[in-house]
């Protein structure tokens, strides 16, 4: 990693962080102290290396992160009122996740629409897609594969139960994955025989 002086320093990485029954953090902005059991943190990456640890998390309490950024301030205060008042009900908390992945499929296909507005102009028509199978990848699972076509060609999906795509594969890219799941059997059947 360059450390010219006119570099543009890497931005720090931001994670959303669950602590079971909540914390007391200290606020990197204001040094006050706060409780909950979700919190954001960010991560200095400079001078970072790849396969280097991250160095330790700088909170950032409820107050001080509104004061910079109202939508997050209220996504982190729905997450924590959700992981105190759920608590360790999983089937509750599926019905959540289900919920935000609702959410996150509708931010993410609103912006798709967007983005081809402003390529192709407004009254662009939408895809075809057609689909010719949809099955949980194994008994139990909340993640599911979605075969269909998209303009005639043939793709593949996996999908958690609220519909948010974890991977939109083309068939090459969905053999490879099957592969590269298969390498990984055969990895961990060759460990448990040594």
């Amino acid at each position: 990693m360059s450390t010219d002086a006119t570099d543009t320093p890497p931005a720090p990485l931001h994670r959303f962080e669950h602590t079971p029954g909540g914390a007391t953090h200290t606020c990197t902005t204001c040094r006050g102290q706060f409780h909950a059991h979700v919190v954001a943190t960010h991560y200095s990456t400079t001078g970072l290396q790849p396969g280097d640890k991250l160095p330790t998390g700088q909170h950032t309490c409820p107050t001080c992160l509104a004061a910079a950024t109202t939508r997050i301030a209220q996504a982190i205060a729905g997450l924590d009122l959700i992981a105190e008042a759920v608590g360790g009900h999983e089937q509750v908390l599926g019905l959540a996740q289900q919920v935000l992945s609702q959410i996150r499929k509708a931010a993410h296909n609103q912006a798709g629409r967007e983005i081809c507005a402003q390529l192709y102009g407004p009254g662009h028509p939408d895809p075809t897609v057609v689909e010719v199978g949809h099955e949980p990848i194994c008994d139990g699972s909340d993640l599911y594969a979605s075969a269909y076509l998209y303009n005639g060609q043939p793709r593949l999906d996996l999908v958690d139960s609220g519909g948010w795509r974890f991977a939109d594969l083309d068939i090459d890219a969905a053999r490879q994955m099957v592969q590269q799941i298969n390498d990984l059997i055969d990895v961990a059947e060759m460990a448990a025989q040594l």
